[in-house]
């Protein structure tokens, strides 16, 4: 059975990212209305652009996470945090320093702005700079309190922060502060806000003493972060560059489309995202062969679950964005979304391998696997946007995330396992892809309504381990079990 605690901290993950997606969901539409679509676009490509230098942390948050999970003592505690910190902001100013010249040279030359947007956003990158330490140390501090399996106050601080930094640039807007300087400014407010709790919060838990660096945790940390950061500068680079990409070619206002399709996929990944994170201690400080069980337990609990929330996602996706943004943004952004789930589909359990080999410590694994298909994905993705637009950017970002999931499953030797769940799943999205693709047909798009979604019960009960669907149903407080 898999620990209660760890059912109780996948469920605080859970918490700390579903609050933030229904204040995004709520957030969109009030940003399209009151700053409109292509300066929407213009401040999401600023943001990916920040969180992607922001990634200049060496590994570090995720280090402090795996070194403080095996450790008990609290001076050693304290010099792991103090050590984390102090080079997680020295390695920061670097990518403050990165990011000046990078962003001078995209605004000017590279992104498709107006002249009036093109000055705004010139203006905004001191204070870019000035967000790229407060970043790097809210990531660090973060991974203090989950190395310390504090899930809780984590995700509390984790949904103030966001919460914050979706809110408060929307509440300029409302005040009539509709360029990019007053928006990124309030949201700076709330990265403040989100790293002061964060130390609020660590203070109190692990209790860290005087300030002291150790060479010794700082050779373990660089030693794991700096694979950790190949892989943490690739991936985000990997998700950054298609908005890059489509801002050259396309313009901002497409940058908003595939920036609200994106934020849609990432919140599919919601359970997988949960479960990894407080899976990442206790596969930290145990051997790969006695985890294998929780290994393959996370794959199936993961394909069985996602099952019935992708269906439903594919189901009603076109009707719900009818309602949330409009017919005209609902027709650009069901299809994307629809090609999006296929990959999550797939790499949506993929998220328990991985986080087994990074705990284990071979973050080298990915990062290698990242930098090999770094060009390739590149030149795919400038082919497809030139010639098929945001449908071509989707398809060529799905067959990637399935290209890792493969690679992933076939690292842990969880590939059998894998395609054994997966293909029980086929039926139930199947029929919800053919309901999705004749919604205009009400008759055959109710019936595939009812007989997916009953598949998709079908399939939970198949696939998931029923010592976890009896947890499940015990934490509900339900009176039934699968025996």
């Amino acid at each position: 059975m898999i620990p209660t605690k760890l059912s109780v901290h996948t469920l605080a993950n859970i918490t700390g990212i579903v609050v933030p997606m229904l204040v995004t969901l709520c957030a969109i539409p009030l940003y399209l209305s009151l700053i409109g679509t292509a300066q929407y676009g213009t401040l999401l490509l600023v943001v990916s652009l920040l969180a992607y230098f922001a990634a200049f942390d060496f590994g570090i948050g995720q280090a402090v996470n795996r070194s403080l999970a095996s450790e008990d003592n609290r001076t050693e505690n304290s010099l792991i945090l103090w050590t984390g910190l102090g080079i997680g902001f020295a390695v920061s100013l670097v990518g403050s320093g990165i990011l000046y010249f990078a962003a001078r040279v995209l605004f000017q030359s590279v992104f498709i702005f107006t002249e009036q947007t093109r000055a705004e956003a010139m203006t905004t990158i001191p204070l870019l700079v000035f967000i790229v330490p407060i970043m790097s140390l809210t990531s660090i501090l973060s991974g203090a309190l989950q190395g310390k399996s504090l899930f809780i106050q984590s995700n509390i601080a984790q949904t103030v922060g966001f919460s914050s930094i979706q809110l408060l640039p929307l509440f300029a807007a409302a005040l009539g502060y509709h360029t990019l300087m007053p928006l990124i400014l309030f949201s700076t407010f709330g990265r403040v806000c989100w790293l002061l709790l964060l130390g609020i919060m660590v203070q109190h838990a692990i209790k860290p003493e005087f300030p002291k660096l150790s060479k010794k945790h700082a050779l373990k940390l660089f030693n794991f972060g700096s694979w950790a950061t190949v892989s943490g500068l690739t991936v985000p680079f990997l998700t950054v560059v298609d908005r890059v990409f489509i801002a050259t070619l396309m313009g901002s206002a497409s940058v908003a489309v595939s920036s609200i399709a994106f934020t849609i996929n990432m919140r599919m990944y919601l359970l997988p995202i949960a479960l990894s994170a407080a899976l990442f201690p206790l596969f930290s400080k145990s051997d790969f062969s006695s985890l294998r069980l929780t290994l393959e337990k996370g794959i199936r609990v993961l394909t069985g679950i996602q099952t019935p929330i992708l269906v439903m996602i594919i189901l009603f996706i076109h009707p719900f964005l009818d309602v949330w943004l409009g017919s005209a943004m609902s027709a650009k952004l069901s299809t994307l979304i629809l090609i999006l789930v296929i990959g999550v589909w797939i790499n949506g359990p993929n998220y328990t391998p991985h986080t087994l080999l990074t705990a284990s410590g071979r973050p080298d694994i990915f990062a290698r696997i990242y930098l090999a298909e770094l060009a390739p994905f590149l030149i795919s993705l400038w082919y497809a946007i030139t010639y098929f637009g945001l449908v071509g950017a989707m398809w060529i970002i799905t067959i990637r995330y399935i290209f890792d999931a493969v690679l992933a499953f076939k690292l842990t030797h969880s590939t059998k396992l894998f395609i054994h769940s997966w293909v029980q799943t086929v039926p139930a999205i199947t029929v919800a892809y053919v309901g999705a693709l004749n919604i205009d047909n009400p008759i055959l798009y109710a019936i595939c309504c009812v007989l997916s979604l009953v598949l998709s019960v079908i399939t939970v009960i198949k696939v998931v381990p029923k010592d976890v669907l009896n947890q499940v149903l015990h934490t509900l407080k339900l009176n039934y079990a699968f025996q």
